[in-house]
């Protein structure tokens, strides 16, 4: 799941009610409806529900080029192994792609 920082979001209104009817599972962070990131519960009053969170049709989804490098390194990894990586930052990653480059080559010689 996507997450932002704290200061990314901003405190966005809702119908207490009627947020809770529409809703089976309030469970935080998450992302509501594909349309908002709700981050935490900030405050309730009787009537309405103030959470941190952001707008998702506001985000610039455009990735930074060590972003762009990290998916690319772990689709290359997901490849060689036949399984999906996760959790994985770019220097495991980059660790990860050695050892199979290494093991390919020893089968190789073989």
């Amino acid at each position: 799941m996507i997450k932002f920082k704290d200061s990314d979001c901003y405190p966005i209104k809702f119908d207490l009610f009627r947020l809770i009817a529409i809703s089976d599972k309030l469970v935080f962070p998450m992302v509501w409806h594909e349309k908002y990131y709700l981050k935490k519960v900030i405050q309730i009053d009787k009537d309405s529900i103030f959470i941190l969170g952001r707008n998702l049709e506001e985000v610039d989804w455009t990735l930074s080029p060590e972003d762009q490098a990290l998916i690319l390194t772990k689709h290359k990894i997901d490849k060689l192994i036949g399984s999906k990586v996760d959790n994985c930052d770019f220097s495991t990653c980059k660790t990860e792609i050695a050892k199979l480059i290494g093991s390919k080559l020893e089968e190789d010689d073989d």
